[in-house]
């Protein structure tokens, strides 16, 4: 039985059917890297983890935990700031800080800023910017743990991204 066609379309087809799984996986990562990114920055600024579980209340002290001295050096500088006609603004949610509250990671924003997914070839991988990234993600879940599954959410992003990658990859032509 003979082959009717061009041989050299099929030759052609095979080849790149053996390099699909290395191309495809580079775009993957290349488009992944970016909404990764985004959806750990959701997440850090959302209140809850990434698994979209609350973030434990903040256990910010009230005023009255502090000793005499400190208090007392605060009301010193408070009049001082008053002579100088400094005017500050109040607090939202009233005069004193009161524990319990809504928990916010942001101090600095350095860390929200720094934590970025990056694509090395076929691996996807996140830059923690500062040193205390990892005790943020084992404390407040900031970003899945090693052990854990990957968030629903990201899973769903992920597969769109290899969808679009095949897709693409197939489209090229033959």
């Amino acid at each position: 039985m003979s082959v009717k066609g061009n041989i050299g379309t099929l030759r052609e087809l095979n080849k790149r059917l053996r390099v699909m799984p290395t191309v495809v996986a580079q775009r993957v990562a290349k488009r992944s890297a970016g909404a990764l990114t985004y959806l750990a920055g959701v997440a850090y600024d959302s209140g809850v983890n990434v698994y979209g579980d609350a973030r434990p209340a903040s256990s910010a002290k009230p005023a009255y935990h502090y000793g005499k001295a400190q208090r007392a050096k605060w009301k010193k500088n408070a009049e001082k700031r008053k002579a100088a006609g400094v005017v500050r603004l109040p607090r939202v949610g009233g005069a004193k800080r009161r524990g319990g509250g809504a928990l916010s990671l942001v101090q600095t924003g350095a860390t929200r800023a720094r934590v970025v997914f990056v694509a090395n070839g076929t691996i996807v991988r996140c830059v923690l910017g500062t040193k205390y990234a990892r005790y943020l993600i084992g404390k407040y879940g900031i970003l899945p743990n090693g052990n854990a599954a990957i968030p629903v959410e990201w899973q769903d992003t992920l597969q769109l991204n290899v969808n679009a990658a095949i897709r693409d990859f197939m489209s090229e032509g033959v």
